[in-house]
Protein backbone atom coordinates (compact mmCIF):
# COMPACT_ATOMS: atom_id res chain seq x y z
CA UNK A 1 0.00 0.00 0.00
CA UNK A 2 1.14 3.80 -0.78
CA UNK A 3 0.48 5.97 2.20
CA UNK A 4 -1.59 8.98 1.37
CA UNK A 5 1.08 11.40 1.74
CA UNK A 6 3.10 9.77 -0.48
CA UNK A 7 -0.16 9.60 -2.96
CA UNK A 8 0.05 13.37 -3.53
CA UNK A 9 3.87 12.71 -4.09
CA UNK A 10 3.54 10.26 -7.04
CA UNK A 11 0.10 12.08 -8.17
CA UNK A 12 1.94 15.16 -8.95
CA UNK A 13 5.36 13.68 -9.90
CA UNK A 14 3.00 11.82 -12.47
CA UNK A 15 2.19 15.23 -13.80
CA UNK A 16 5.49 16.65 -13.76
CA UNK A 17 6.72 13.70 -16.02
CA UNK A 18 3.87 14.16 -18.22
CA UNK A 19 5.08 18.25 -18.88
CA UNK A 20 8.37 17.52 -19.38
CA UNK A 21 7.65 14.25 -21.98
CA UNK A 22 5.36 16.95 -23.99
CA UNK A 23 7.97 19.80 -23.87
CA UNK A 24 10.69 17.16 -24.72
CA UNK A 25 8.28 15.92 -27.99
CA UNK A 26 7.68 19.56 -29.14
CA UNK A 27 11.46 20.23 -29.09
CA UNK A 28 12.13 16.21 -30.99
CA UNK A 29 9.10 17.19 -33.50
CA UNK A 30 10.83 20.34 -34.08
CA UNK A 31 13.92 18.80 -34.80
CA UNK A 32 11.85 16.82 -37.80
CA UNK A 33 11.63 13.36 -36.10
CA UNK A 34 7.59 12.69 -35.55
CA UNK A 35 8.04 9.21 -34.74
CA UNK A 36 9.96 9.63 -31.88
CA UNK A 37 7.77 12.77 -30.69
CA UNK A 38 4.87 10.65 -31.32
CA UNK A 39 6.24 8.34 -28.57
CA UNK A 40 7.35 10.73 -26.17
CA UNK A 41 3.61 11.96 -26.31
CA UNK A 42 2.48 8.71 -25.82
CA UNK A 43 4.79 7.90 -22.99
CA UNK A 44 2.88 11.40 -21.59
CA UNK A 45 -0.67 10.15 -21.66
CA UNK A 46 0.29 7.17 -20.52
CA UNK A 47 1.56 9.12 -17.52
CA UNK A 48 -1.66 11.17 -16.85
CA UNK A 49 -3.34 7.59 -16.75
CA UNK A 50 -1.34 6.63 -14.05
CA UNK A 51 -2.75 9.98 -12.08
CA UNK A 52 -5.88 9.33 -12.85
CA UNK A 53 -5.96 5.98 -11.90
CA UNK A 54 -4.15 6.96 -8.46
CA UNK A 55 -6.64 9.70 -7.81
CA UNK A 56 -9.10 6.95 -7.95
CA UNK A 57 -7.78 4.79 -6.00
CA UNK A 58 -7.53 7.24 -3.17
CA UNK A 59 -10.86 8.24 -3.55
CA UNK A 60 -12.03 4.68 -3.27
CA UNK A 61 -10.52 4.40 -0.14
CA UNK A 62 -10.13 8.03 2.00
CA UNK A 63 -11.33 5.89 4.93
CA UNK A 64 -7.74 4.72 6.10
CA UNK A 65 -5.63 7.04 3.25
CA UNK A 66 -4.08 4.38 1.45
CA UNK A 67 -4.43 3.87 -1.89
CA UNK A 68 -2.79 0.39 -4.23
CA UNK A 69 1.04 1.22 -5.77
CA UNK A 70 0.69 1.62 -9.67
CA UNK A 71 4.16 0.89 -10.76
CA UNK A 72 5.54 0.22 -14.35
CA UNK A 73 6.65 -3.44 -12.56
CA UNK A 74 3.28 -4.45 -11.85
CA UNK A 75 1.42 -2.94 -14.50
CA UNK A 76 2.84 -3.52 -18.00
CA UNK A 77 -0.29 -3.05 -20.29
CA UNK A 78 0.16 0.10 -22.09
CA UNK A 79 -3.88 -0.39 -23.03
CA UNK A 80 -4.73 -0.30 -19.79
CA UNK A 81 -2.44 3.07 -18.95
CA UNK A 82 -3.39 5.00 -22.19
CA UNK A 83 -7.58 4.23 -21.50
CA UNK A 84 -7.25 5.54 -17.94
CA UNK A 85 -6.01 8.88 -19.58
CA UNK A 86 -8.95 9.38 -21.09
CA UNK A 87 -11.51 7.49 -19.38
CA UNK A 88 -9.91 8.38 -15.76
CA UNK A 89 -10.71 12.18 -15.77
CA UNK A 90 -14.42 11.15 -15.96
CA UNK A 91 -14.58 9.00 -13.12
CA UNK A 92 -12.89 11.50 -11.17
CA UNK A 93 -15.35 14.11 -11.78
CA UNK A 94 -17.83 11.81 -11.72
CA UNK A 95 -19.71 13.24 -15.27
CA UNK A 96 -20.46 11.66 -18.25
CA UNK A 97 -18.78 13.10 -21.36
CA UNK A 98 -19.35 11.14 -24.63
CA UNK A 99 -16.56 12.42 -26.83
CA UNK A 100 -14.18 11.22 -23.83
CA UNK A 101 -15.44 7.51 -23.82
CA UNK A 102 -15.15 7.61 -27.67
CA UNK A 103 -11.48 9.30 -27.72
CA UNK A 104 -10.69 6.21 -25.27
CA UNK A 105 -12.40 3.71 -27.58
CA UNK A 106 -10.59 4.41 -30.55
CA UNK A 107 -6.81 5.47 -29.33
CA UNK A 108 -5.84 3.32 -26.58
CA UNK A 109 -6.64 0.57 -28.75
CA UNK A 110 -4.28 2.33 -32.03
CA UNK A 111 -2.23 4.43 -30.02
CA UNK A 112 0.40 2.07 -28.73
CA UNK A 113 0.23 0.10 -31.94
CA UNK A 114 1.34 3.21 -33.67
CA UNK A 115 3.80 4.08 -31.65
CA UNK A 116 5.88 0.60 -32.20
CA UNK A 117 5.55 1.18 -35.71
CA UNK A 118 7.51 4.10 -35.49
CA UNK A 119 10.39 2.86 -33.41
CA UNK A 120 11.32 -0.20 -34.36
CA UNK A 121 12.07 -1.76 -37.99
CA UNK A 122 9.92 -4.45 -39.15
CA UNK A 123 11.34 -7.09 -41.64
CA UNK A 124 8.66 -9.17 -43.02
CA UNK A 125 8.79 -11.63 -46.39
CA UNK A 126 7.08 -8.86 -48.68
CA UNK A 127 8.43 -5.49 -47.28
CA UNK A 128 10.76 -3.43 -44.99
CA UNK A 129 8.78 -1.05 -42.11
CA UNK A 130 10.74 2.22 -41.81
CA UNK A 131 9.55 3.68 -38.54
CA UNK A 132 10.06 7.39 -39.82
CA UNK A 133 7.78 6.68 -42.63
CA UNK A 134 4.39 5.23 -40.34
CA UNK A 135 4.11 8.52 -38.32
CA UNK A 136 3.80 11.89 -39.96
CA UNK A 137 4.70 15.62 -38.42
CA UNK A 138 0.49 15.90 -38.89
CA UNK A 139 -0.05 12.38 -36.73
CA UNK A 140 2.58 13.72 -33.82
CA UNK A 141 1.12 17.28 -33.64
CA UNK A 142 -2.55 16.36 -33.56
CA UNK A 143 -1.51 14.05 -30.31
CA UNK A 144 0.56 16.51 -28.66
CA UNK A 145 -2.31 18.85 -28.79
CA UNK A 146 -4.28 16.19 -27.15
CA UNK A 147 -2.16 15.38 -24.72
CA UNK A 148 -2.20 18.83 -24.16
CA UNK A 149 -5.75 19.45 -23.48
CA UNK A 150 -5.79 15.93 -21.29
CA UNK A 151 -3.04 17.63 -18.97
CA UNK A 152 -4.79 20.70 -18.25
CA UNK A 153 -7.94 19.05 -17.59
CA UNK A 154 -5.93 16.75 -15.10
CA UNK A 155 -4.25 19.98 -13.24
CA UNK A 156 -7.83 21.25 -13.53
CA UNK A 157 -9.66 18.58 -11.31
CA UNK A 158 -9.27 18.20 -7.28
CA UNK A 159 -10.39 15.56 -5.42
CA UNK A 160 -13.61 15.69 -3.35
CA UNK A 161 -13.27 16.02 0.47
CA UNK A 162 -15.61 13.19 1.21
CA UNK A 163 -16.34 9.99 -0.30
CA UNK A 164 -19.72 8.25 0.80
CA UNK A 165 -19.14 4.63 2.01
CA UNK A 166 -21.31 3.01 -0.41
CA UNK A 167 -19.99 5.01 -3.47
CA UNK A 168 -16.07 4.43 -2.13
CA UNK A 169 -16.93 0.48 -1.88
CA UNK A 170 -18.28 0.44 -5.47
CA UNK A 171 -15.35 2.37 -6.60
CA UNK A 172 -13.44 -0.63 -5.52
CA UNK A 173 -15.19 -2.84 -6.51
CA UNK A 174 -15.16 -0.93 -10.01
CA UNK A 175 -10.97 -0.90 -10.00
CA UNK A 176 -10.91 -4.52 -9.04
CA UNK A 177 -12.91 -5.35 -11.69
CA UNK A 178 -11.42 -3.70 -14.50
CA UNK A 179 -8.07 -4.45 -13.54
CA UNK A 180 -9.18 -8.27 -14.83
CA UNK A 181 -9.13 -9.12 -18.58
CA UNK A 182 -12.52 -10.93 -18.59
CA UNK A 183 -14.17 -8.22 -16.86
CA UNK A 184 -12.74 -5.52 -18.12
CA UNK A 185 -13.92 -6.87 -21.81
CA UNK A 186 -17.26 -6.76 -20.85
CA UNK A 187 -16.73 -3.25 -18.86
CA UNK A 188 -15.38 -1.21 -21.80
CA UNK A 189 -17.29 -2.60 -24.26
CA UNK A 190 -19.60 -0.72 -26.64
CA UNK A 191 -22.18 -1.91 -25.32
CA UNK A 192 -21.48 -0.88 -21.50
CA UNK A 193 -20.37 2.52 -22.88
CA UNK A 194 -23.71 3.37 -24.45
CA UNK A 195 -25.20 2.32 -21.54
CA UNK A 196 -23.27 4.53 -19.42
CA UNK A 197 -24.21 7.31 -21.95
CA UNK A 198 -27.45 6.41 -21.90
CA UNK A 199 -27.86 6.55 -17.78
CA UNK A 200 -26.02 9.46 -18.07
CA UNK A 201 -24.82 9.30 -14.04
CA UNK A 202 -21.32 7.42 -13.13
CA UNK A 203 -22.20 6.03 -9.95
CA UNK A 204 -25.75 4.31 -11.34
CA UNK A 205 -23.90 2.73 -14.45
CA UNK A 206 -21.08 1.50 -12.18
CA UNK A 207 -24.56 -0.11 -9.70
CA UNK A 208 -25.24 -1.76 -13.03
CA UNK A 209 -22.62 -2.93 -14.06
CA UNK A 210 -22.09 -4.84 -10.65
CA UNK A 211 -25.36 -6.15 -11.29
CA UNK A 212 -24.76 -7.43 -14.41
CA UNK A 213 -21.80 -9.26 -13.51
CA UNK A 214 -22.94 -10.69 -10.27
CA UNK A 215 -25.22 -12.31 -12.72
CA UNK A 216 -22.40 -13.79 -15.13
CA UNK A 217 -20.93 -14.88 -12.11
CA UNK A 218 -23.68 -16.93 -10.98
CA UNK A 219 -23.86 -18.09 -14.50
CA UNK A 220 -20.74 -19.10 -14.70
CA UNK A 221 -21.05 -21.18 -11.96
CA UNK A 222 -23.79 -23.01 -13.20
CA UNK A 223 -21.87 -23.39 -16.69
CA UNK A 224 -18.65 -24.95 -15.09
CA UNK A 225 -21.34 -27.61 -13.51
CA UNK A 226 -22.77 -28.07 -16.72
CA UNK A 227 -19.36 -28.58 -18.56
CA UNK A 228 -18.50 -31.25 -15.71
CA UNK A 229 -21.65 -32.98 -16.51
CA UNK A 230 -21.11 -32.78 -20.11
CA UNK A 231 -17.88 -35.54 -20.20
CA UNK A 232 -19.72 -37.73 -17.94
CA UNK A 233 -21.06 -40.69 -19.27
CA UNK A 234 -25.03 -39.73 -17.78
CA UNK A 235 -26.26 -37.52 -14.81
CA UNK A 236 -25.31 -38.66 -11.20
CA UNK A 237 -27.63 -38.59 -8.27
CA UNK A 238 -25.56 -38.40 -5.41
CA UNK A 239 -21.79 -37.85 -4.20
CA UNK A 240 -20.11 -40.72 -4.37
CA UNK A 241 -16.56 -40.53 -4.10
CA UNK A 242 -14.30 -37.84 -2.53
CA UNK A 243 -10.52 -37.18 -3.95
CA UNK A 244 -7.74 -35.59 -1.90
CA UNK A 245 -4.57 -33.98 -3.17
CA UNK A 246 -2.67 -31.17 -2.35
CA UNK A 247 -0.65 -28.74 -4.46
CA UNK A 248 2.65 -26.43 -3.67
CA UNK A 249 3.12 -23.19 -5.28
CA UNK A 250 6.65 -21.41 -5.22
CA UNK A 251 5.10 -18.48 -6.39
CA UNK A 252 1.87 -17.74 -3.83
CA UNK A 253 1.20 -17.89 -0.21
CA UNK A 254 -2.24 -18.84 0.61
CA UNK A 255 -4.80 -17.50 3.11
CA UNK A 256 -8.41 -18.61 4.25
CA UNK A 257 -10.22 -15.22 3.13
CA UNK A 258 -10.28 -15.66 -0.44
CA UNK A 259 -10.78 -19.66 -0.60
CA UNK A 260 -13.98 -18.73 1.01
CA UNK A 261 -15.65 -17.38 -1.93
CA UNK A 262 -14.38 -20.18 -4.01
CA UNK A 263 -15.95 -22.86 -1.55
CA UNK A 264 -19.32 -20.91 -1.53
CA UNK A 265 -19.87 -21.26 -5.04
CA UNK A 266 -17.88 -24.70 -6.24
CA UNK A 267 -19.40 -27.63 -3.99
CA UNK A 268 -17.59 -30.46 -6.50
CA UNK A 269 -14.33 -28.55 -5.31
CA UNK A 270 -13.48 -27.56 -2.36
CA UNK A 271 -10.08 -25.46 -1.51
CA UNK A 272 -8.57 -25.45 1.90
CA UNK A 273 -5.14 -23.87 3.30
CA UNK A 274 -2.29 -25.23 5.12
CA UNK A 275 -1.14 -23.60 7.74
CA UNK A 276 2.21 -21.87 7.43
CA UNK A 277 2.59 -23.49 4.45
CA UNK A 278 2.67 -22.47 0.68
CA UNK A 279 0.27 -25.59 0.08
CA UNK A 280 -3.24 -26.08 -0.67
CA UNK A 281 -5.68 -29.11 -0.07
CA UNK A 282 -7.90 -29.71 -2.69
CA UNK A 283 -11.47 -31.74 -2.43
CA UNK A 284 -13.13 -33.38 -5.44
CA UNK A 285 -16.10 -34.55 -5.16
CA UNK A 286 -17.45 -37.09 -7.92
CA UNK A 287 -21.56 -38.34 -8.28
CA UNK A 288 -22.24 -42.02 -8.41
CA UNK A 289 -22.21 -42.00 -12.40
CA UNK A 290 -18.43 -42.17 -12.04
CA UNK A 291 -17.82 -46.19 -11.86
CA UNK A 292 -15.00 -47.39 -9.61
CA UNK A 293 -13.06 -48.20 -12.21
CA UNK A 294 -13.15 -44.81 -13.82
CA UNK A 295 -12.39 -42.83 -10.42
CA UNK A 296 -8.92 -42.70 -10.53
CA UNK A 297 -8.36 -41.73 -14.53
CA UNK A 298 -11.33 -39.33 -14.22
CA UNK A 299 -10.39 -37.72 -10.39
CA UNK A 300 -6.50 -37.26 -12.28
CA UNK A 301 -8.19 -35.44 -15.34
CA UNK A 302 -9.85 -33.28 -13.55
CA UNK A 303 -7.23 -32.20 -11.04
CA UNK A 304 -4.62 -31.72 -13.86
CA UNK A 305 -7.05 -29.88 -15.41
CA UNK A 306 -7.96 -27.82 -12.23
CA UNK A 307 -4.17 -26.96 -11.71
CA UNK A 308 -3.91 -26.04 -15.48
CA UNK A 309 -6.61 -23.17 -14.90
CA UNK A 310 -4.94 -22.42 -11.79
CA UNK A 311 -1.23 -21.88 -12.96
CA UNK A 312 -3.39 -19.95 -15.85
CA UNK A 313 -5.08 -17.69 -13.94
CA UNK A 314 -2.81 -16.92 -11.22
CA UNK A 315 0.00 -16.40 -13.65
CA UNK A 316 1.93 -18.76 -10.74
CA UNK A 317 3.44 -21.81 -10.60
CA UNK A 318 1.50 -24.65 -8.48
CA UNK A 319 2.35 -28.62 -8.57
CA UNK A 320 2.20 -31.67 -6.69
CA UNK A 321 5.68 -31.47 -5.38
CA UNK A 322 8.90 -29.93 -6.51
CA UNK A 323 12.31 -31.21 -6.71
CA UNK A 324 14.63 -30.28 -3.59
CA UNK A 325 18.22 -30.60 -4.65
CA UNK A 326 17.90 -27.82 -7.15
CA UNK A 327 21.08 -25.82 -6.98
CA UNK A 328 23.50 -28.35 -4.97
CA UNK A 329 23.78 -31.91 -4.56
CA UNK A 330 26.11 -31.56 -1.00
CA UNK A 331 25.23 -30.38 2.61
CA UNK A 332 28.61 -28.35 3.06
CA UNK A 333 32.12 -27.65 1.45
CA UNK A 334 34.63 -26.97 3.92
CA UNK A 335 37.95 -25.61 3.27
CA UNK A 336 40.17 -27.62 5.30
CA UNK A 337 42.73 -25.01 5.40
CA UNK A 338 40.88 -22.26 6.32
CA UNK A 339 38.21 -23.62 8.74
CA UNK A 340 36.63 -19.91 8.62
CA UNK A 341 35.49 -19.82 5.34
CA UNK A 342 32.31 -20.98 3.75
CA UNK A 343 32.42 -22.72 0.40
CA UNK A 344 28.88 -22.27 -1.91
CA UNK A 345 29.50 -24.01 -4.91
CA UNK A 346 26.20 -23.91 -6.95
CA UNK A 347 25.63 -25.46 -10.78
CA UNK A 348 22.15 -26.12 -10.62
CA UNK A 349 19.74 -22.75 -10.60
CA UNK A 350 16.45 -21.80 -10.59
CA UNK A 351 13.76 -20.53 -12.69
CA UNK A 352 12.45 -16.31 -11.86
CA UNK A 353 13.39 -16.03 -8.14
CA UNK A 354 11.89 -19.32 -7.39
CA UNK A 355 9.80 -19.08 -4.00
CA UNK A 356 11.44 -15.88 -2.88
CA UNK A 357 8.99 -13.48 -3.88
CA UNK A 358 5.60 -14.70 -2.77
CA UNK A 359 2.46 -13.05 -3.66
CA UNK A 360 -0.58 -13.87 -1.70
CA UNK A 361 -3.45 -15.63 -3.51
CA UNK A 362 -6.46 -12.85 -3.51
CA UNK A 363 -10.37 -12.34 -4.36
CA UNK A 364 -8.89 -11.44 -8.13
CA UNK A 365 -6.86 -14.69 -8.38
CA UNK A 366 -9.95 -16.36 -7.56
CA UNK A 367 -12.41 -14.68 -10.04
CA UNK A 368 -10.09 -15.10 -12.57
CA UNK A 369 -9.55 -18.95 -11.89
CA UNK A 370 -13.49 -19.57 -12.07
CA UNK A 371 -13.22 -17.64 -15.50
CA UNK A 372 -10.80 -19.90 -16.77
CA UNK A 373 -11.82 -22.97 -15.18
CA UNK A 374 -15.29 -21.95 -16.79
CA UNK A 375 -13.79 -21.23 -20.22
CA UNK A 376 -10.98 -23.95 -20.55
CA UNK A 377 -12.22 -26.67 -22.73
CA UNK A 378 -12.53 -29.48 -20.77
CA UNK A 379 -10.75 -32.79 -21.86
CA UNK A 380 -12.90 -35.78 -23.19
CA UNK A 381 -12.88 -38.79 -20.85
CA UNK A 382 -10.97 -41.08 -23.14
CA UNK A 383 -8.35 -41.15 -26.24
CA UNK A 384 -8.45 -38.12 -27.88
CA UNK A 385 -5.73 -35.57 -29.56
CA UNK A 386 -3.21 -33.71 -28.16
CA UNK A 387 -4.31 -30.13 -26.72
CA UNK A 388 -1.63 -26.87 -25.82
CA UNK A 389 -2.72 -27.69 -21.77
CA UNK A 390 -1.59 -31.59 -22.43
CA UNK A 391 1.67 -30.11 -23.32
CA UNK A 392 1.59 -27.16 -20.53
CA UNK A 393 0.61 -29.68 -18.23
CA UNK A 394 4.04 -32.03 -19.17
CA UNK A 395 6.10 -28.62 -18.57
CA UNK A 396 4.71 -27.83 -15.24
CA UNK A 397 5.93 -31.43 -14.05
CA UNK A 398 9.43 -31.11 -16.16
CA UNK A 399 9.79 -27.97 -14.15
CA UNK A 400 8.78 -29.13 -11.12
CA UNK A 401 11.00 -32.41 -10.96
CA UNK A 402 14.18 -30.96 -12.01
CA UNK A 403 17.15 -31.01 -10.01
CA UNK A 404 20.86 -31.18 -10.09
CA UNK A 405 20.33 -34.88 -10.50
CA UNK A 406 17.85 -34.97 -13.67
CA UNK A 407 18.14 -31.52 -15.10
CA UNK A 408 14.91 -31.05 -17.37
CA UNK A 409 15.15 -27.43 -18.44
CA UNK A 410 15.25 -28.34 -21.82
CA UNK A 411 12.24 -30.88 -21.59
CA UNK A 412 10.17 -28.03 -19.84
CA UNK A 413 10.82 -24.94 -22.93
CA UNK A 414 10.07 -27.68 -25.19
CA UNK A 415 6.53 -28.40 -23.68
CA UNK A 416 5.82 -24.94 -23.03
CA UNK A 417 7.07 -23.58 -26.58
CA UNK A 418 4.81 -26.48 -27.87
CA UNK A 419 1.59 -25.20 -25.94
CA UNK A 420 2.33 -21.57 -27.37
CA UNK A 421 3.10 -22.55 -31.15
CA UNK A 422 -0.54 -23.93 -30.37
CA UNK A 423 -2.09 -21.42 -28.57
CA UNK A 424 -0.58 -19.19 -31.43
CA UNK A 425 -2.00 -21.06 -34.51
CA UNK A 426 -5.32 -21.50 -32.63
CA UNK A 427 -5.55 -17.72 -32.40
CA UNK A 428 -4.22 -16.90 -36.40
CA UNK A 429 -0.85 -15.47 -35.17
CA UNK A 430 0.84 -18.55 -36.34
CA UNK A 431 -0.21 -20.62 -39.72
CA UNK A 432 0.84 -24.43 -39.92
CA UNK A 433 4.85 -24.91 -40.29
CA UNK A 434 5.82 -21.60 -39.88
CA UNK A 435 8.44 -20.46 -37.01
CA UNK A 436 7.85 -19.88 -33.88
CA UNK A 437 10.19 -16.95 -33.44
CA UNK A 438 8.60 -14.33 -35.33
CA UNK A 439 5.48 -14.82 -34.25
CA UNK A 440 7.01 -14.46 -30.46
CA UNK A 441 8.72 -11.67 -30.87
CA UNK A 442 6.25 -9.93 -32.44
CA UNK A 443 3.45 -10.56 -29.41
CA UNK A 444 6.16 -9.53 -26.86
CA UNK A 445 7.20 -6.28 -29.27
CA UNK A 446 3.39 -5.54 -29.57
CA UNK A 447 2.87 -6.06 -25.61
CA UNK A 448 6.02 -5.03 -23.82
CA UNK A 449 9.00 -4.18 -26.49
CA UNK A 450 12.03 -6.03 -25.46
CA UNK A 451 12.91 -7.87 -22.02
CA UNK A 452 16.74 -8.56 -20.86
CA UNK A 453 16.78 -12.72 -21.89
CA UNK A 454 15.41 -12.00 -25.52
CA UNK A 455 18.30 -12.30 -27.44
CA UNK A 456 19.17 -16.06 -25.60
CA UNK A 457 15.20 -16.60 -25.74
CA UNK A 458 15.38 -16.11 -29.28
CA UNK A 459 17.87 -18.09 -30.45
CA UNK A 460 16.97 -20.89 -28.21
CA UNK A 461 13.20 -20.73 -30.32
CA UNK A 462 15.17 -20.87 -33.50
CA UNK A 463 17.07 -23.81 -32.73
CA UNK A 464 13.72 -25.31 -31.51
CA UNK A 465 11.94 -23.96 -35.02
CA UNK A 466 15.12 -26.02 -36.64
CA UNK A 467 14.35 -28.99 -35.01
CA UNK A 468 10.42 -28.85 -35.48
CA UNK A 469 11.06 -28.34 -39.38
CA UNK A 470 13.56 -30.77 -39.19
CA UNK A 471 16.59 -28.78 -41.16
CA UNK A 472 19.75 -28.65 -39.90
CA UNK A 473 20.52 -28.40 -35.72
CA UNK A 474 21.50 -24.86 -34.77
CA UNK A 475 23.44 -24.07 -32.71
CA UNK A 476 21.92 -22.07 -29.36
CA UNK A 477 22.38 -21.32 -25.59
CA UNK A 478 22.29 -23.42 -23.28
CA UNK A 479 18.26 -24.22 -22.17
CA UNK A 480 17.99 -22.87 -18.80
CA UNK A 481 15.24 -23.24 -16.19
CA UNK A 482 15.44 -19.08 -16.10
CA UNK A 483 14.80 -19.92 -19.33
CA UNK A 484 11.78 -22.33 -19.23
CA UNK A 485 10.15 -20.77 -16.38
CA UNK A 486 9.97 -17.37 -18.68
CA UNK A 487 8.18 -19.58 -21.29
CA UNK A 488 5.77 -20.62 -19.31
CA UNK A 489 5.14 -16.89 -17.97
CA UNK A 490 4.68 -15.79 -21.65
CA UNK A 491 2.24 -18.98 -22.53
CA UNK A 492 0.41 -17.44 -18.96
CA UNK A 493 0.31 -13.92 -20.47
CA UNK A 494 -0.13 -15.19 -24.22
CA UNK A 495 -3.45 -17.11 -22.79
CA UNK A 496 -4.92 -14.76 -20.08
CA UNK A 497 -4.55 -11.91 -22.77
CA UNK A 498 -5.68 -13.29 -26.31
CA UNK A 499 -7.23 -16.72 -25.64
CA UNK A 500 -8.98 -16.52 -22.64
CA UNK A 501 -11.35 -13.51 -23.40
CA UNK A 502 -12.59 -15.08 -26.59
CA UNK A 503 -13.22 -18.31 -25.36
CA UNK A 504 -15.04 -17.21 -21.93
CA UNK A 505 -17.13 -14.96 -24.24
CA UNK A 506 -18.49 -18.21 -26.24
CA UNK A 507 -19.17 -20.63 -23.54
CA UNK A 508 -20.76 -17.83 -21.24
CA UNK A 509 -22.76 -17.01 -25.17
CA UNK A 510 -23.56 -20.72 -25.60
CA UNK A 511 -24.67 -20.85 -22.06
CA UNK A 512 -26.87 -18.16 -22.26
CA UNK A 513 -28.55 -19.87 -25.58
CA UNK A 514 -28.93 -23.34 -23.65
CA UNK A 515 -30.50 -21.41 -20.66
CA UNK A 516 -33.60 -19.32 -23.03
Amino acid sequence: MVESDLYFAASAACLDNADSLIAAAIAVLNSGQPNIAFHLVVLALEEIGKHHFLTLNRMADMSDGSIEPFSDKQHTDHQKKLFWCFFGAMLTAQSVDPAAIRDAEKLAETLHSKRMAGLYVDVTTEAVSVPSDNVSADDAQGLLDLARARQALARSQTLREHIEDAEAELLTWFLRASGRAETRAFIFSKSSLAKLVELDDVPIWTAWLKSELDERNRSEREAIALELARVLPEKGEKPKWRIRFRLRSVTHSIRPGPLKTWNSAMQAIQLSPVAKKPELIVDLTLHDNVPVAAVYDFGWALARHFTVALNLATLGTWWWRFAEDTTKWYERIDDLENPAMQIVLEKGEEPLDWGKDRKALNEDDIARLMAVLTALPMPAFGPRPAMFFDYYAAGLEALASSSVHMPRAGDALIHFATAMRMLMGHRGDLKPNDPLEPAFTRFVAARMGSFDEQPDMTEILRALDAAQNGGAPVNGPMPKMTFAGLMKAFVDWYYMVEIHPISYKDVMDKFARSDA
